[in-house]
């Protein structure tokens, strides 16, 4: 049987579109398999679909050149003419509340997904991208999993949120922000939200004090910066790995029967090549979502996850020291940059979390585990969970790793991010109060109800997490 099968869509998020992952082997012609990638069909298109509701950006990943037509499929580049002017009510709804007739966005991005979901052998679940805040994002953001989830109801859900800057980008991201966690929330599995913030906190420190030193002055941070870091958690996060999978014995022994065939007697090396096809074969397998969501969203009441990484952070090394002591100290640097307090000086509590190390020379066991201790007591977790933690290890390098060829990813289930939400719903709640902005909402579809539910939809969140945190043995 082939792996698992992830299918995931992303709508725009302010000039940058979601994109959807795939996994399944493809069998050609006479039955033989082709080689198999988590990421790519056989063909070279990436397992992906861009949804935008306005086009230049997403008619990048389409050059003109047909000799470079990109690595995305015509009909998985979807896009309209007119924005969704930063509105919620107009992204979800649409038009003149006609996103569910048959031509619309969401129409076709559904259908898109059926698609990409069907080229799958098996179907395991969707990871959706996009912005926490903007009109397409929020909105048809939180759109596309509630009808994914209508549609697939027992498939994993993921999703990966950019939450805006607190001092404000926009006029209505209070609103935008309450309405899609609210929906993201009742019907994903996990949500992994990324605060401009804290990712600019991670970039500042990133520099090292020599660098500063020559700079003369505070580097300067851009979009840019932000969401290459972005983009690199989630890569060192669904990127393959590289496993052997050991055949049967009796498919062995039926191998070995074919001429030219040799046992794992042999001494050359050709020979033990052979012999190593013939007992089994390294396989790429893709990101595991539903162990992801099972491991660090235990509880139904509370998905809220924080995604760190290595990246751009210098790694450690030392001639003198062995492999393991590299990796514990590059933990601990990582974990040293990871906020642990919130703005009112109150300690964050963890849930539960799950870390990737990725490089060729890996940890022992009983490194391994010493990592572990370092990560639950710097995160602070719960004293109910005795196991709040699950490392994942492998030897395939990602390609974003170089020159060091290794990097960790660390996702935790923590309550910073649910007092985040409580703040952004105190904020939308006195504006709501004061009748700001509420017409533009209304016109578009939406009713007051909408907003009283998605202000207790949140109330609950953070209630729930505050009852974990505080819950005994």
């Amino acid at each position: 049987p082939s792996p698992p099968s992830a299918v995931s869509t992303d709508p725009g998020r302010e000039g940058e579109d979601g994109k959807l992952t795939a996994g399944s082997r493809q069998v050609g012609r006479g039955g033989s398999v082709k080689q198999y990638h988590p990421l790519f069909h056989s063909d070279g298109y990436a397992r992906a679909i861009l949804v935008d509701s306005e086009p230049k950006v997403v008619r990048k990943a389409l050059p003109s050149n047909k000799k470079a037509q990109g690595k995305f499929r015509r009909l998985n580049v979807i896009n309209e003419q007119s924005g969704r002017g930063n509105n919620w009510a107009l992204g979800y709804f649409g038009p003149k509340r006609k996103e569910g007739n048959e031509g619309s966005l969401v129409a076709k991005s559904l259908e898109s997904f059926r698609r990409e979901a069907e080229r799958c052998d098996s179907f395991e679940g969707s990871f959706l991208w996009s912005s926490l805040s903007g009109g397409t994002g929020s909105g048809l953001g939180s759109r596309m999993v509630a009808e994914i989830r209508s549609e697939y109801p027992k498939r994993c859900i993921l999703t990966a949120s950019v939450a805006p800057f607190s001092r404000g980008e926009l006029p209505l991201q209070h609103y935008n922000s309450v309405f899609s966690a609210a929906v993201c929330h009742e019907h994903a599995d996990g949500m992994i939200i990324f605060r401009n913030d804290d990712v600019v906190s991670m970039l500042l420190q990133n520099y090292s004090s020599k660098q500063k030193e020559e700079d003369g002055e505070q580097p300067q941070i851009g979009f840019k910066d932000i969401n290459r870091y972005i983009s690199r958690c989630l890569f060192d996060l669904i990127s393959p790995t590289k496993s052997f999978r050991k055949r049967p014995k009796s498919v062995a022994r039926f191998l070995s029967k074919f001429p030219g065939s040799v046992d794992s007697s042999s001494s050359s090396g050709a020979a033990r090549g052979k012999s190593l096809r013939q007992n089994g074969h390294y396989q790429l397998r893709g990101f595991n979502m539903r162990d992801f969501t099972s491991n660090v969203c235990p509880f139904s009441d509370a998905k809220l996850v924080e995604l760190w990484s290595s990246a751009g952070i210098k790694w450690r090394s030392n001639r003198t020291s062995t492999h393991a002591l590299e990796w514990f100290s590059n933990t601990s640097n990582l974990l040293s940059r990871i906020p642990r307090y919130d703005k009112d000086e109150k300690g964050v509590a963890c849930l539960s979390y799950q870390m990737h190390l990725r490089g060729l020379n890996q940890p022992s066991l009983v490194e391994r585990d010493r990592i572990m201790k370092k990560t639950t007591d710097k995160l602070g977790c719960v004293q109910w969970n005795p196991f709040p933690g699950d490392i994942k290890q492998t030897k395939m390098p990602n390609l974003h790793s170089q020159p060091h060829r290794a990097s960790i990813s660390l996702a935790a289930n923590r309550t910073l991010l649910p007092k985040y939400l409580s703040a952004v719903k105190q904020k939308a709640e006195i504006m709501f109060d004061a009748g700001a902005f509420k017409h533009w909402y209304l016109k578009h579809g939406a009713e007051e109800e909408d907003f009283l539910d998605a202000f207790e939809s949140v109330d609950g969140i953070v209630s729930a997490y505050k009852e974990l945190s505080i819950r005994t043995r």
